[in-house]
């Protein structure tokens, strides 16, 4: 049986974003203001931001989850793969 699962990956390399969010006091300011989004709201079971970090591909710098469909582990796995 598979399963699937709808998400929306916001890419944020290059923006002024993703300059803004070395400063750790921007970076508490966006998990505050992501904290009351709700991706099955807008039909998804995540909404994750992410940048590039190399050697590994994307790397997952926020994330929403709907937690009735996916756990926050299962969304890490798909950015964060093991070394």
């Amino acid at each position: 049986m598979s399963a699937t699962a709808r998400a929306l990956v916001v890419y944020l390399m290059g923006t002024k974003i993703a300059d803004d969010l070395a400063h750790p006091v921007h970076m508490n300011e966006a998990k505050i203001a992501l904290d009351g989004i709700e991706p099955q709201r807008y039909g998804l079971d995540a909404i994750v931001f992410v940048v590039r970090a190399l050697p590994r591909g994307l790397a997952a710098l926020f994330m929403v989850v709907d937690d009735a469909t996916l756990t926050i582990p299962q969304v890490q796995a798909m950015f964060d793969p093991a070394p």
